[in-house]
């Protein structure tokens, strides 16, 4: 048995997975104070694993500090790095350190559902859609601002126009309507761009998988087939942890 920590850039979650199965799941945002303490809680009422491990896209010092706690509760952790070939997954990246962690993670899951093709989307601080093909192949990826980024650059930029509120339409009759339809629209037509574009390069029509903590935000505009995937890194930790490297 193995704990999995999925450390993002506004929340820790985590899970431990026993004969393949995810268990215990947990989620801890670690902006603000108490992280630690409640973090330290948290794995004491889990059961003792045989190691651990991480997979972050936040600071050094946050994820040395998951780290220690795990050693703290006697479970060796140790991170996860991208690679550029691993179970039945070939990443698209050259140099396949410059890959999120996250996303390569999210490929392993993606191709252990099953063979695709898949179209994944994560809506978390900044938007990323990457395209899997039947046999694993990764062909590559976008990332964009998610629509509250872009209304928090555009006011910073143009004053008048600012942040606060404002329902998203497609045509909408004041100003802060406008801008919330415009910044949702444009995720929504990346993701349609990029579905359309791999169904061209696949010769088929691949399966949107949304993840993310701000997918709520987009679901209920989006004119795909989707199926919702909340823990997608998780998942991919998993995999990792069941076929990766000592």
């Amino acid at each position: 048995m193995s704990w999995l920590f999925d450390l993002g850039n506004t929340r820790l979650k985590w899970a431990r997975v026993a004969a393949g199965e995810l268990l215990d799941r947990g989620a801890l945002a670690h902006q603000g104070g108490g992280f630690d303490q409640a973090l330290d809680a948290a794995l004491a009422a889990l059961p003792r694993a045989k190691d651990a491990f991480l997979s972050s896209v936040a600071t050094p010092d946050l994820a040395a500090r998951v780290r220690a706690l795990c050693a703290r509760h006697g479970v060796p952790c140790r991170d996860v790095h991208p690679i550029a070939e691993m179970a039945g997954v070939r990443i698209a990246y050259a140099q396949p350190e410059q890959l999120g962690t996250d996303r390569f993670l999210s490929l392993l899951a993606a191709h252990a559902r099953g063979p695709g093709p898949w179209l994944i989307v994560s809506i978390g601080t900044a938007v990323t859609v990457d395209a899997l093909s039947q046999e694993g192949r990764h062909l590559g990826g976008v990332i964009a601002p998610t629509p509250a980024l872009m209304r928090e650059a555009l006011a910073a930029r143009v004053p008048h126009l600012r942040n606060d509120g404002g329902e998203p339409m497609v045509f909408a009759g004041n100003t802060q309507d406008a801008l919330a339809g415009g910044a949702l629209g444009a995720v929504l037509g990346l993701i349609e761009r990029c579905h359309a574009r791999a169904a061209i390069v696949f010769g088929c029509v691949p399966m949107v998988l949304l993840g993310g903590g701000g997918a709520t935000d987009v679901q209920s505009e989006m004119c795909l087939d989707y199926q919702p995937a909340p823990d997608l890194v998780l998942e991919g930790l998993a995999e990792w942890a069941k076929r990766g490297p000592g």
